[in-house]
């Protein structure tokens, strides 16, 4: 008796087996694989429109922020040279959706002053779109370009610890606050000290947060300070960032003083 009662068991058994492996079978979906989609590359073109009469060198950045110490995605450079206040551009690049905006370097030194003209995509300058407004994937997007002469937008006084009269002072304003402004600077003033303070006026021609440096050469050396000269960084040594986000506004005063090097 119980040896049939235990056959009985494992008959139950393999019928259970049985149907739990059809219902699963039944059930099973394969897995649906998402598809990625990969804005595939682009060009984007346009004019820039309301430039002066002068000849001189532009730039269109294209970048998915607005922070050049990280890089551009692309950028195109040429002469402006027709004086008819426009000035066609094209470049191509990788799929994505980007900034666009433009600068013409009057006095062809690479450093952006009160007076030259900026503009971007989407918005009068000074103001910029609130995000990236350019999107491409494939075919040929257009971006025209107004463009404006700007004004100084960032001001203060620099307190010298003695009289640096006839010595040439440099006024720089950097991204990242390492010391090396080569790789970064937003914008560079360089004149001639006379007397004991540097009242200052600087553009700023982009939303960032950076730092302000001052070095006065006092032996005449040139390149990096040496001893004897005044140096300093607003807020003091290591630095304190400053944050501009309305560029049509005189910012500041951002004072500060220099010590002997």
């Amino acid at each position: 008796m119980l040896k049939k009662i235990f056959l009985f068991l494992i008959f139950l058994f393999l019928i259970f087996i049985a149907l739990n492996g059809c219902s699963k079978n039944e059930t099973a979906t394969e897995p649906v694989a998402t598809p990625t989609n990969t804005p595939a590359p682009g060009t984007i073109s346009g004019v820039l429109s309301g430039l002066p009469a002068n000849i001189a060198p532009y730039t269109v950045f294209v970048d998915n922020d607005l922070n050049k110490a990280n890089g551009t995605i692309t950028e195109v450079s040429g002469t402006y040279s027709s004086g008819n206040g426009t000035q066609p551009y094209s470049v191509t690049v990788t799929g994505g959706t980007y900034y666009v905006y433009a600068f013409l370097d009057l006095n062809y030194n690479g450093i952006p002053e009160p007076l030259e003209y900026f503009g971007v995509y989407g918005a009068t300058y000074p103001a910029y779109p609130g995000a990236p407004n350019v999107s491409v994937n494939g075919g040929i997007i257009t971006a025209d370009i107004t463009m404006v002469s700007a004004t100084a937008n960032c001001y203060g006084t620099i307190t010298l610890p003695a009289d640096g009269a006839g010595n040439t002072y440099t006024i720089i304003a950097d991204l990242d606050g390492d010391g090396n402004t080569t790789d970064d600077f937003i914008t560079m003033v360089s004149s001639t000290v006379s007397g004991t303070s540097l009242p200052y006026l600087i553009l700023i021609p982009f939303p960032c947060s950076f730092y302000i440096y001052c070095v006065v050469d006092m032996d005449g050396s040139g390149g990096s300070p040496n001893t004897g000269d005044f140096v300093g960084i607003y807020g003091g040594f290591p630095g304190t960032p400053i944050t501009i986000t309305d560029l049509s506004v005189l910012n500041g005063p951002y004072n500060f003083s220099l010590t002997v090097y």
